[in-house]
């Protein structure tokens, strides 16, 4: 990976440092998971870690993913449209990971601090750096995380990235005791809609199959 290989841990390095004995703002979601992601990431992911704990990836990223559907269309029709995707394919590190809805960040190190520390371990190696899904103001996480998280906002712009805004997140708040509590609440369509699908569940069948499974070659 040419000069910039000192800054993409090995996976015992990654072990040792990621392991996140910290406890990361943000999550959501269980540990576990983002061990999981950190140790098994997907195909074509390059795990990094800053000297601080915060996990991200390089990968190569199309900068058209997000276009809309009518001027991706339009990309697609031109003569040299092959040629336009490849050369608008990037080598990105996001700080970040793609199993939690937020940016999980250490909790013991402040915005400034923590931005510091993933630009140092970017310094240009790829052509963009991004630090994904930054929560702004979310009800779902705790007030000392939305502080933490406007700050590490404001440091983000003192060091000229550029703010995009994300899609809208929909959550359902648990404040029913059951499900027949939360049915009652919605109208008759809906309740029976929804009772309708919670019968079906009997048919469903959940098989689990180990990563690296023979079946998984022909599917």
């Amino acid at each position: 990976m040419g000069p910039y290989d000192d800054t993409i841990l090995s996976l015992d390095m990654l072990q040792q440092q990621s392991s996140i004995s910290t406890r990361l703002l943000n999550s959501l979601e269980p540990p576990g998971l983002i061990q999981h992601f950190l140790h098994c990431p997907p195909e074509g992911f390059e795990i990094v870690v800053s000297a601080v704990g915060q996990p991200g990836f390089l990968v190569k990223f199309d900068l058209l993913t997000t276009m809309d559907a009518g001027a991706l269309r339009f990309v697609n029709a031109l003569p040299a449209a092959g040629l336009v995707r490849q050369m608008l394919t990037w080598r990105t590190l996001f700080w970040g990971t793609t199993v939690t809805e937020y940016i999980p960040v250490p909790s013991q190190i402040d915005g400034p601090t923590s931005v510091e520390s993933m630009l140092t371990t970017w310094r240009r190696s790829s052509r963009l750096c991004v630090l994904k899904d930054i929560p702004s103001q979310s009800p779902l996480l705790t007030e000392a995380e939305r502080i933490a998280a406007s700050e590490l906002i404001d440091a983000c712009k003192s060091r000229g990235f550029i703010l995009i805004a994300g899609q809208a997140l929909a959550y359902v708040p648990i404040d029913f005791e059951n499900v027949e509590e939360y049915l009652s609440r919605l109208s008759s369509s809906r309740r029976k809609n929804i009772r309708r699908k919670m019968r079906a569940r009997a048919d469903i069948q959940i098989e689990m199959i180990d990563t690296g499974c023979e079946r998984l070659n022909n599917a």
